[in-house]
């Protein structure tokens, strides 16, 4: 089918809260599969949509740079979620927050109505997104110079926003989403999808029954895990807080001793003692430097690590709600045996999408584990460190007790015990981060792999 000129008409299209929707295509983009969902929303049947470029649903108010990233991701083999205006057969609009993965055959798509703050700010940033890409070709820029100028705009505004980069963004707007979504699920007694399936008599009927009540299963299972969402959130947050306060300790630390040995220069003979402990102090507030970037630099790996593990989970239980979903509309549906495999094939689909959602979370959760034992190595060689400086603190401080008209170095050395205090308590408040982190990635490893028995009973077709 050759994509229709059509004119957006400016009306939402309307559907669902509890209504999930999805589609899969090839690595060119052209649409294998989708359900009843997203068929009657887009307003196209689904023998119109299959073998047509999904670009049939584009509308026009979206920026070329974020079906860039998706592109790039999906070639990456690396999910893609963000928020995206499409374009229905009679012109009207529905925005959605997609969720894109790869696939053996190409790329599966599950979408969710979006209901936070954050798509109005999403749609002012769109209309200057496009505006931009479209003044720039205006000018006689190329496709990809429109593009990347967009997508510099993009990562300045994500930034201005609060966040490190688009995928922080989009996977803050994830957890958002879900959690706003549940709200107005449980405020309108909305259900995602049948507590139980009614089904008639029937050897593949019963199949798919049985298999809805183990994915039914493994979906309560995975509802303990996701209780751990939030956490890692909050763990996410802390621990990368802890990452830059201890490094302005540290940094204080250098400039204090730097000074004071700056200090205890012109005391001559008087000042040899405190001289000394100056040139310690700046020795060890070096040597503190180097084992903070050290630190630093694991826990950006961890918190990257955190992230990707928070993201998964979300990820997995809308791939999983979407599976619940599309079996009881194949239960509810009237098809020949040729259509009912084919849809079987599909749930297959969205199962090895779990599949490998579930993979991913669980080695992000061991690479946090991996790096547990080096962030525990780091923080005891820092304590080391500050337990020295704390002695030439107090060294410091009782020789210039002893020296007449020497006030400004006394002061610095109580400045040094205060920034030692501190530390002390950064490093504390570290090591319960880290216990923490100890204690929930290894119950969740362990319900994952409960989870994960789910996957042992193959889809028949």
């Amino acid at each position: 089918m050759k994509k229709q000129s059509i004119r957006p008409t400016g009306i939402a299209q309307a559907f669902a809260l509890n209504e999930t929707f999805f589609s899969t295509t090839d690595e060119r983009g052209i649409i294998t599969s989708g359900n009843k969902v997203f068929s009657r929303t887009s307003g196209y049947a689904l023998d119109e949509l299959i073998g047509t470029a999904h670009n049939v649903v584009r509308h026009p108010d979206m920026p070329r740079c974020v079906f860039k990233m998706l592109w790039d991701c999906g070639q990456q083999g690396q999910p893609f979620m963000g928020y995206v205006k499409n374009l229905a057969k009679n012109g009207n609009h529905y925005w959605v927050f997609a969720l894109i993965v790869s696939i053996p055959s190409g790329f599966l798509s599950v979408r969710i109505k979006p209901t936070t703050q954050v798509l109005d700010t999403i749609e002012a940033l769109y209309q200057r997104l496009v505006a931009c890409e479209n003044t720039a070709l205006s000018d006689g820029r190329t496709l990809p110079e429109a593009m990347a100028l967009s997508q510099e705009m993009l990562d300045r505004e994500v930034e201005a926003l609060g966040y490190e980069s688009y995928q922080s963004f989009s996977r803050y707007s994830l957890n958002a989403e879900i959690k706003q979504r549940d709200k107005g699920l449980a405020a309108n007694d909305l259900r995602l999808f049948p507590e139980e399936l009614v089904v008639t008599q029937g050897s593949k009927a019963n199949h798919l029954k049985a298999i809805y009540n183990q994915t039914l299963d493994t979906y309560d299972r995975l509802g303990s895990l996701l209780e751990n969402l939030d956490t890692f959130s909050l763990i996410y947050d802390d621990i990368q807080g802890r990452q830059f306060t201890v490094q302005k300790v540290a940094e204080e630390f250098r400039l204090n001793a730097l000074n004071a040995n700056i200090a205890s220069e012109p005391l001559g003979q008087l000042g040899v003692t405190i001289g000394t402990v100056t040139q310690f102090l700046h020795e060890y507030s070096t040597n503190l430097s180097q084992k903070v970037d050290a630190l630093a630099d694991n826990i950006s790996i961890t918190t990257a690590s955190i992230a990707d593990i928070a993201a998964y989970l979300a990820t997995a239980r809308l791939q999983l709600e979407m599976l619940l979903s599309f079996l009881a509309e194949i239960v509810s549906s009237s098809t020949c045996p040729k259509e009912a495999d084919r849809l079987l094939i599909m749930a297959k689909d969205l199962r090895m999408a779990f599949s490998d959602t579930l993979e991913r979370a669980t080695s992000a959760i061991r690479q946090v584990q991996r790096r547990l034992p080096e962030l525990k190595d780091n923080k005891e060689e820092i304590r080391k460190l500050i337990v020295y400086l704390n002695v030439a603190q107090i060294s410091g401080h009782t020789e210039s007790m002893r020296i007449d008209e020497v006030d400004h170095l006394r002061s610095m050395f109580n400045d040094l015990r205060d920034r030692i205090d501190s530390a002390k308590g950064e490093l504390e408040h570290l090591e319960n981060i880290v216990n923490q982190l100890t204690q929930i990635t290894e119950k969740s490893a362990k319900k994952l792999a409960y989870v994960s028995e789910f996957l042992t009973q193959e889809i028949a077709v």
